[in-house]
């Protein structure tokens, strides 16, 4: 037997978690583009 609560918290947090994951991405995306106007691209980063 699953605990049907048990799933829907767990489904909140990832839901929760990937909210925040998308916004560290823009914000990454948003640093990079800053980063880019002064130097090459920094490629590295992506290991």
């Amino acid at each position: 037997h699953v605990d049907n609560e048990f799933l829907e918290k767990l489904v909140e947090e990832m839901r929760r978690v990937k909210i925040i994951v998308k916004g560290h991405e823009r914000r990454i995306k948003t640093l990079e583009e800053r980063l880019s106007q002064y130097e090459a691209p920094v490629d590295d980063l992506d290991d």
